[in-house]
């Protein structure tokens, strides 16, 4: 609610529904406001205990009381959606006419209404009219729909906003809340099934070697996750997050129009040729020019869904509230579990499309899939929460507490934090604009110098570069903790790009069939997708709510232990990746087949001896990223939400980065002391050394481990308003 802060604990409601809280703190502030306008008297608001005994204190100088106790009970009403009981109300209301018209004198109207613009012609027009349509007009300004105006007095339209981070309240609908996973799903099912056979696509239709098209798709991917920073940014400041996602669909469309088009025309590709058995030419020029051009183009747009689909979607709860927080953790695991359906289909659908009908076919579905996806999402947005634009630069606030620090690092720090500056709460609150109020903590106490007062200083509005609030410092000291955290992920990134690449073509190399039925190798990510597509529920449906019976907390386990399981999972994943690696070359050895051509000579082992290290991938993906988003959504001061949830993304692309960096690295130190040109050279994985890369990965993500609990241990969580 705008301007006004109440103690969820005094009013008796801790728990209960988000409608019935709100329309009993917004009955609340309407005595309150009525007191501070008409009796001078401005109440604290932790007094404020019954809201009948209020009104009857305010009747004592005024007769008020009648009219906020019958738009307080119009007001629940509309928020729990009784409309049969609000008409009765209404009606009972407008029958006290006289007693209304004698309340609404001028100050009272700027002061009920808060609609001064207005309240000239209202007072000029409520004697000319009767009884109803004098109720209308009270009701209209308050926001409330009727009959008169089209509306079914079932819905809450008006300007109020609750205290929430969105901007209104559309209404209900199932879309409010399930297009953005739709949109998701759809997403996954264009991109998936493209990035696992994309190492395929650029070897055998491009003809780049083995390690030049997994460079490809790395980058491919680190672009696109790394791009999501900037999308954020222009969706928490100027955009939006709806827009953004909107704008970044009509891109991804656009790029996987391009590869459908360069897929399609022989022309834009280079002549076929086996790239196992001859030296074939490289795509150039313009087609490569044309190539680079469609990934980019597919990059941007998977950036900027990105960055807005997944806080988009966590805007339409209140994380305030007890029920619908436990909701928005809720959101976040059946946001993977629409990553995973998507995912699915892809990797089954879409990848047998491509490797038995045609590349252009495959990219072709795509298309039709992402321009499904945005037709959902747009049919949604008439009943959206809108994240509130405001037209500045959030992360302004951040750098001037760093700047402020850095101008009084000469200062002595005050023994009690209570004497750094902030603004005084009830003073904010009447000024009609939602201030955050965070308190301090006692971590990087270097930064409280931003927020010291300097003595004898005759400045009454000190510029923020030199003096900052508490809550804003404590939002840079926010920002600075999870820079650990967010480092501590990409090395998990890193391994997860050896599942898209590697780990792949060891596939193209195996036996994959199932009796008569042959499973394409981009397929085997099925295996940790499909699993979780089970689990996911049954962990957010029966597991959280056990734990949580131990643990007391709303998911079940912290934020930090979710994601600290997924690093142990993702390091136990690339032990297993080794072992299999070296029973499928000891294969190759055994049956003479270290030169054998992959998918024309598969080597007699089960590409599901890949199972193992794809499906304890899959859960730490559950547990890591899932824990990701959350602790980034939630920790994060309201403005800069988009920004911190693109942390994600971000350490996906660093990962994607490194994973790069890697194999150039490894190929240029072993180069000397192999014959393929290093651990990773070549084409032919029977001869290279991947095991000994999948064992270094093991080894950095034991390292990182312990970096995590490092930082883990320390982080201090915000308190929530």
């Amino acid at each position: 609610m705008v301007g006004y802060q109440s103690d969820r604990r005094e009013d008796g409601l801790e728990g209960k529904a988000s409608p019935i809280r709100e329309a009993w703190r917004y009955s609340k502030f309407l005595v309150y406001t009525s007191q501070a306008h008409m009796t001078g008297i401005k109440p604290s608001p932790c007094n404020l205990h019954d809201l009948k005994s209020q009104c009857e204190k305010v009747h004592e100088s005024t007769a008020l009381w009648p009219l906020a106790w019958v738009e307080s009970k119009l007001v629940w009403l509309l928020m729990v959606k009784n409309k049969k009981e609000y008409k009765v109300i209404r009606k009972e209301g407008c029958e006290h006419y006289s007693i209304l018209v004698e309340m609404f004198d001028g100050t009272l109207a700027s002061g009920m209404m808060g609609h001064s613009s207005t309240r000239a012609s209202f007072l000029n027009e409520d004697r000319q009219v009767g009884s109803e349509d004098f109720c209308m007009v009270i009701l209209k300004l308050k926001g409330a729909p009727s009959e008169t105006d089209g509306g079914d007095g079932d819905h809450f339209n008006g300007p109020l906003k609750f205290g929430t981070s969105v901007d209104g309240r559309r209404g209900k609908s199932p879309f409010e809340r399930r297009s953005t996973p739709r949109l998701v799903a759809f997403d996954n099912f264009a991109i998936v099934g493209l990035t696992v056979n994309f190492v395929t696509y650029f070897m055998t239709v491009m003809h780049w070697d083995l390690a030049t098209a997994s460079s490809g798709v790395t980058s491919f991917m680190g672009t696109g996750y790394m791009l999501a920073v900037i999308g954020a940014f222009l969706a928490d400041a100027y955009i939006g997050r709806s827009r953004i996602s909107i704008i970044s669909c009509c891109l991804y469309f656009m790029g996987l129009v391009l590869f459908t088009v360069q897929a399609h025309f022989p022309s834009l590709k280079p002549e076929p040729c086996n790239i196992f058995i001859e030296t074939c030419e490289e795509v150039k020029g313009g087609n490569a020019a044309f190539l680079y051009t469609s990934m980019y183009l597919v990059a941007t747009g998977m950036a900027g869904l990105k960055a807005g689909l997944p806080p988009h979607g966590a805007d339409q709860f209140d994380e305030n509230d007890p029920e619908e927080a436990s909701q928005m953790s809720s959101f976040f695991n059946w946001f993977l579990l629409s990553i995973c359906i998507g995912g699915s289909f892809s990797l089954t659908f879409a990848v047998w499309i491509q490797d038995n009908v045609g590349w252009d076919w495959g990219f072709a579905v795509a298309c039709v899939a992402i321009l499904l996806g945005t037709a959902i999402f747009v049919a949604g947005y008439p009943v959206y929460r809108f994240h509130v634009i405001q037209k500045t630069n959030p992360m302004t606030e951040i750098i001037q507490v760093y700047v402020a620090c850095l101008r009084n690092r000469n200062l002595e720090l005050p023994e009690n934090p209570k004497d750094l500056h902030e603004i005084e709460q009830d003073k904010e609150s009447g000024t009609g604009t939602e201030v955050e109020f965070q308190p301090h903590r006692d971590m990087y106490r270097c930064l409280d110098k931003a927020a010291i007062r300097i003595r004898g200083s005759t400045e009454q509005n000190p510029s923020p570069w030199k003096l900052c609030r508490v809550t804003q410092v404590e939002h840079a000291k926010t920002i600075l903790a999870m820079l650990p955290i967010f480092a501590s992920s990409i090395i998990m990134s890193t391994c997860l790009a050896q599942l898209q690449t590697f780990s792949v073509q060891q596939g193209t190399t195996m036996d994959t069939h199932i009796g008569s039925f042959k499973i394409p190798a981009a397929s085997l990510p099925i295996i940790p997708v499909g699993f979780l597509v089970i689990i996911v529920p049954i962990y957010d449906r029966l597991i959280v709510p056990f734990i949580r019976k131990f643990t007391g907390h709303p998911t079940g386990i912290t934020h930090l232990q979710r994601i600290g399981v997924g690093l142990v999972l993702a390091c136990i994943s690339m032990v297993i990746g080794a072992l299999v690696e070296v029973k499928r070359k000891n294969v190759a050895k055994r049956y003479g087949m270290l030169d054998a051509i992959p998918i024309q000579q598969p080597l007699p082992i089960s590409c599901f001896w890949l199972a193992f290290q794809f499906f304890i991938f899959g859960i730490a993906d559950m547990f890591t990223y899932v824990g990701l988003l959350e602790f980034f959504y939630s920790e994060a001061p309201k403005q800069l939400k988009s920004i911190a949830s693109s942390f994600l993304w971000c350490s996906l692309a660093l990962g994607y980065f490194l994973n790069t960096l890697l194999v150039e690295l490894v190929n240029a130190a072993t180069k000397k002391f192999t014959t393929t040109g290093g651990w990773l050279g070549g084409n032919n994985l029977n001869r290279n050394h991947l095991n000994l890369f999948y064992w270094l990965l093991a080894f950095l993500c034991f390292i990182n481990f312990f970096n995590y609990l490092f930082w883990a241990s320390r982080y201090k969580y915000k308190q929530q308003s």
